[in-house]
């Protein structure tokens, strides 16, 4: 019986291994799983466990053989390559991981160029939030792309400010203060029409606003504002770079636009520390509201993080 017992333990050893999210899943459900790895309402009963914004699967019509798409808890579709079910409940979702992290690629690179292209035009704040407010993309790919987009916005008007030209510097700026870039997103969230996960969607991207917002108010109250300041190089700032390191620049044309293309991806800075963006699918759940307590928060982590103290 010893003998069994360890052999079992060794065999579930070697799917963790071979899938690591299994790790997370307890002995007796990998059981399940491992014995029933091609049913897939087998396979949707423990999806959630490895992926933790996922709360079931969308499947091809006959429901045997394909997978389609996550869904999250709020209602929220992510569509993937069509996934086929595998003998082996390990491959089947290795397959759906790959697919994922490719979906959540290509929704970023998306959202990267259009928000470029949103937020060059004559009212850049307000054409941006309409984007999001019309966009189909998945939330999060919404937010990042809004992310990118202020941040190169606000790195060419601190360059302004080194230059000389504060006045136009200024009025860049207070574009993106304006209430009018908030009325597309506050419709969404007090009208009955829209679905859940694009109201969840709204929430969030007006938090993520509102704090830009508060940043651009404390960086206009300093004497000399540059993208070396402190009070800049301390927020975390999303961009789109090449693998050499070549941001994301929008092209000098006027119809605008400019393509992320190559094999690049999102990098969020913070101070010394640089990260590149982690592809895994979190829906469009509800985002941390960010106050001065929650700033220092997440300096300190991504700090220790970046010196890798307690790693």
């Amino acid at each position: 019986m010893e003998t069994i017992e360890i052999d079992l333990r060794d065999y579930l050893e070697t799917k963790r291994m071979a899938f690591p999210r299994l790790y997370f899943v307890s002995r007796e459900d990998l059981l399940s799983l491992l014995a029933r790895g091609r049913d897939p309402a087998t396979i949707e009963q423990h999806i959630c466990v490895c992926f933790d914004a996922v709360r079931r699967l969308d499947f091809a019509e006959d429901r045997a053989a394909d997978i389609l798409g996550f869904v999250s808890a709020e209602e929220e579709h992510l569509v993937l390559n069509r996934v086929k079910i595998r003998v082996h409940a390990e491959e089947t979702l290795d397959a759906l991981q790959s697919a994922m992290l490719q979906a959540i690629r290509r929704a970023l690179k998306s959202a990267v160029e259009e928000t470029m292209l949103a937020s060059i035009s004559m009212d850049g704040p307000v054409s941006l939030a309409e984007w999001a407010a019309a966009s189909d993309l998945p939330a999060q790919a919404v937010l990042v792309g809004w992310n990118i987009a202020w941040a190169y916005a606000v790195e060419k008007s601190l360059g302004l400010f080194s230059e000389g030209k504060p006045a136009l510097a200024k009025e860049q700026v207070r574009q993106w203060q304006g209430p009018g870039q908030f009325a597309p997103l506050l419709a969404i969230v007090r009208g009955g029409g829209a679905a859940s996960s694009k109201r969840w969607s709204a929430c969030a991207l007006l938090i993520v606003m509102g704090h830009g917002r508060d940043v651009l108010q404390e960086l206009l109250k300093l004497d000399a504002p540059a993208s070396d300041s402190f009070e800049w190089d301390k927020q975390l700032r999303y961009s789109w770079e090449q693998e050499e390191g070549a941001s994301f620049v929008p092209s000098s044309g006027g119809a605008g636009g400019g393509e992320a293309s190559g094999g690049g991806g999102v990098v969020v800075r913070q101070q010394c520390s640089r990260f590149a963006y982690g592809l895994e699918y979190v829906g469009a759940s509800s985002r941390l509201v960010l106050t001065p307590q929650t700033e220092r928060c997440w300096l300190a982590i991504t700090q220790a993080f970046h010196r890798r103290l307690g790693v």
